[in-house]
């Protein structure tokens, strides 16, 4: 066998073991979510497994509120992708008659509003929140319950700011809240406070929730993460760009590919063609052949990367 023959063995090795490990954790998260589900009827949630976010939580009473665990590439609403990226984001929705209010980071009023914004700004008057979030408001005033308490109070404002609140938008009947990526246990205080919202806007008594999430087992994470998909993406692009240029500029790796595609050495290279010394024409097969050279430690580096993920205490879901 010649070496890139013995490469390729290896990376498909490699890939099949990668396949395995990400079995192995999707199993893990499937047995801790029927394992936890008991554990989460308890504080009022529901949590299920999500092909597209994840996971997604709901309160176990019959409401179309909703916690979606990890959406990728969430953009600010309003924002154009050209000019505004997108962060993987939990996401909060809930139904809520009214409307009108937008609550987004300083940094990103100019690229959603424009420089002269058409809904005038408002203060909560919490100076912290304040200075983390431009509010606009319909009308020109912060909304108000129908009692004339404010929409959110002071509680409230800093129930968000301690869940990571990275947008609020309240449009056509829907409050969107985005924060940065929740772990299961969040869903609960979360869960919680847009019940209280529910509460408030129907005129009955409600406080904000705690905060801080009830102490929970270990979540194992599932199966391959949309982050190890973006991983894979680039790393071929990588290899692509290796497999084009590295037997230009290193002679061992070129006889190597010599080797494999024509049986001897003496491979004459440029940007379009690829010749053996015989006239036959090899660029494609030459690629592919350094193309399996330069993906094998890719590959081996992630497989240890996993293997330790899978190993390590955060990984290890506890009933």
């Amino acid at each position: 066998m010649t070496t890139v023959e013995l490469a390729r063995a290896a990376c498909l090795i490699l890939i099949a073991a990668l396949m395995v490990v990400a079995v192995i954790r999707r199993r893990r998260w499937e047995a801790w979510l029927r394992d936890m589900e008991d554990v989460f009827a308890q504080h009022g949630v529901t949590l299920a497994d999500h092909d597209k976010f994840r996971w997604v939580a709901k309160p176990v009473e019959a409401s179309e509120v909703e916690l979606e665990g990890f959406v990728e590439g969430l953009l600010p609403p309003g924002a154009d992708s050209e000019r505004v990226s997108g962060a993987s984001s939990s996401r909060l929705k809930v139904p809520l008659p009214g409307g009108g209010l937008l609550m987004i980071p300083p940094d990103l009023v100019e690229p959603l509003l424009g420089p002269l914004p058409p809904v005038p700004r408002v203060r909560t008057g919490e100076a912290r929140f304040d200075a983390a979030f431009s509010s606009f408001a319909q009308g020109g005033e912060p909304p108000r319950w129908p009692s004339g308490a404010p929409f959110l109070s002071p509680e409230d404002l800093a129930f968000l700011q301690a869940h990571r609140m990275r947008w609020l938008r309240w449009n056509d009947d829907l409050l969107e809240v985005a924060f940065a990526p929740r772990t299961p246990a969040d869903a609960v205080p979360l869960l919680a406070f847009a019940q209280a919202l529910r509460r408030g806007q129907q005129g009955r008594a409600a406080s904000t929730p705690p905060a801080a999430a009830p102490s929970m087992p270990v979540v194992p994470v599932a199966g391959l993460e949309p982050e190890e998909q973006i991983w894979f993406f680039f790393a071929f692009g990588g290899v692509m760009m290796f497999s084009a240029f590295a037997p230009h500029l290193f002679d061992p790796l070129k006889d190597v590919v010599s080797l494999h595609v024509c049986g001897v050495k003496g491979l004459q290279l440029s940007n379009e063609w690829a010749l053996c010394p015989d006239g036959r024409e090899v660029l494609g097969a030459a690629l592919l052949a350094a193309a399996w050279i330069g993906l094998l430690p890719l590959l081996a580096f992630r497989l240890l990367r996993s293997l330790s993920r899978l190993d390590s205490p955060g990984e290890r879901p506890a009933a």
